[in-house]
């Protein structure tokens, strides 16, 4: 699929930027972080809109569902997460330096939050998330009844 081909492409830009990020000076890392968390957040949201696109799509049609694009956009949420984590954790260390400069950081709350929805969905041990994608399964085949 083009699109998870676009995304994929992206978060291999964006770990790219994470690598320059640790290896520079904090004065310069801390502008690129925002950045760079900007990004992660641009690209989640678009994570999301594409997994919405193809839930909508085998709604509509059943009969299109595709195991492997639902699979591999589940490793896209899972490369994010991964790579958020680091950029998450990279923050905590330039945290200090950063406000000592008198700077605050709009989008980490953000990233943040959406760290901790993707990590609770990609969690195996997730009852709720299995008993959400059991109905979906069970919607797609027609096993529910329309309210």
């Amino acid at each position: 699929m083009i699109r998870t081909k676009r995304l994929e492409k992206k978060l291999e830009e964006l770990e790219e930027d994470e690598q320059v990020i640790r290896d520079s000076k904090v004065s310069v890392a801390c502008f690129d972080l925002e950045e760079l968390i900007r990004d992660r957040i641009a690209l989640f949201q678009d994570i999301v809109r594409l997994d919405q696109h193809v839930c909508m799509e085998s709604f509509r049609d059943p009969a299109i569902y595709h195991h492997d694009v639902e699979s591999q956009i589940r490793t896209l949420f899972s490369r994010w997460c991964e790579g958020t984590g680091h950029v998450l954790d990279l923050f905590s260390k330039f945290r200090e330096s950063y406000v000592a400069s008198g700077f605050a950081m709009a989008h980490v709350d953000e990233l943040e939050s959406h760290f901790k929805t993707c990590s609770a969905l990609l969690d195996p041990s997730n009852v709720e998330t299995d008993l959400a994608d059991e109905a979906i399964d069970q919607h797609r085949k027609g096993q529910t009844i329309p309210m």
